[in-house]
């Protein structure tokens, strides 16, 4: 992460302990926000974390996509061509970078019932 603070230039990293996630600056200052934890680290893992129920939800808004994506058959810029969606958003979504917003899964959920009718009213 990169960030401006005061015309200075810092950059940090993301971590989650304890049910909270602290921002870490370069410089060694740390914001904290309280967060729900859904799914917490693996002790045993090193590299597990815990799961924040914002993250729950953008993976099960990404899983959401891509199978509809890959149940059509179509490749990320297939899909995002056929059904007028920016294909880095597609990707940003698909791969939980990014919350796909609710319009968005609704008309992830219209292509998936029906991609025919989508395709004429867009095409």
């Amino acid at each position: 992460m990169i960030g401006i603070v005061e015309g200075k230039l810092y950059t940090g990293v993301y971590t989650w302990r304890d049910g909270l996630r602290r921002f870490i600056w370069s410089d060694g200052a740390t914001q904290v926000k309280k967060e729900h934890i859904v799914l917490p680290a693996d002790p045993s893992d090193p590299e597990d974390f815990d799961v924040t129920r914002e993250a729950m939800e953008r993976g099960q808004r990404a899983r959401l996509i891509r199978q509809t994506r890959t149940g059509l058959g179509l490749s990320q810029q297939e899909f995002a061509s056929r059904f007028h969606v920016p294909v880095g958003t597609l990707r940003d979504w698909e791969q939980a970078r990014a919350r796909a917003p609710d319009f968005a899964i609704a008309y992830v959920r219209v292509i998936g019932r029906h991609p025919d009718i989508v395709l004429q009213a867009v095409g």
